[in-house]
């Protein structure tokens, strides 16, 4: 096993040999023998900003226990994305729930597309560690909503995996709809690819749409969402 590291400026550090003496570990004993019981072994102030960058950028992220980068737990297939800097000021938050709206959590349909207009809201919030991605929606139709006609579907912020030959699969998802103010609705959210969903209700032979489950209008007392938990692609 190497036991330096470049860091980028003509420097090498002898990280491995190092963690190893000062844990009382015998060099060269075999990795998968102890358990690393510290998440930060190396200090953080051992060197700037600038150095550490470097290390990061050119370390095994996740297929050692000694693996350079931030890691989400003890064991070394827990390791977080690189796609970070270490300034101390913007690191990326892991869990951070990012809105994802306008065009890109897009509202379309299988005949003629539906319309949110000026006075309705859309909006999407998602949250991805690793492959898993959780994603919100939510629609507030408005006073020039339309509906469009055969059955919605919804974009996702990322591909995701499909469950198999039948990509309607198991449920991702429930959802919440409130109509004229008179009525609550309950559906199920399924995949219709693995860039859409599609949502579908009890004995109702027809995915949701213009009149399904019921004959939607356009008032601010129209509104639904659902939560999704899926896995991406990458």
């Amino acid at each position: 096993m190497a036991t330096e590291e470049d860091l980028g400026d003509g420097h090498k550090a002898d990280y491995y040999s190092d963690y190893l003496t000062s844990h009382g570990l015998r060099d060269g004993q075999p990795e998968n023998e102890y358990e690393l019981d510290d998440p930060m072994p190396f200090p953080r102030t051992r060197f700037p900003p600038d150095q550490v960058n470097a290390l990061h950028a050119n370390s095994d992220r996740d297929s050692s226990q000694l693996a350079q980068h931030h890691t989400l737990g003890p064991r070394h297939n827990q390791a977080s994305p690189g796609d970070h800097i270490h300034d101390g000021v913007s690191s990326k938050n892991l869990g951070q729930w990012v809105v994802w709206s306008g065009a890109n959590a897009s509202w379309t349909a299988a005949t003629t597309n539906p319309a949110i207009g000026t006075h309705g809201v859309i909006e999407g919030k998602y949250c991805k560690i690793g492959t898993r991605v959780e994603y919100r929606f939510t629609l507030v139709a408005g006073s020039d909503t339309t509906f469009g006609t055969g059955g919605w579907l919804f974009a996702l912020p990322f591909p995701a995996v499909l469950p198999g030959p039948n990509t309607m699969g198991p449920a991702l998802g429930s959802c919440h709809a409130f109509q004229g103010g008179n009525a609550n609705f309950t559906g199920v959210v399924c995949f219709n690819d693995a860039n859409h969903v599609f949502i579908v209700s009890h004995a109702v032979a027809n995915s949701w749409q213009s009149n399904t489950p019921v004959t939607w209008a356009a008032n601010s007392n129209n509104l639904f969402g659902f939560t999704i938990v899926y896995e991406s692609t990458s």
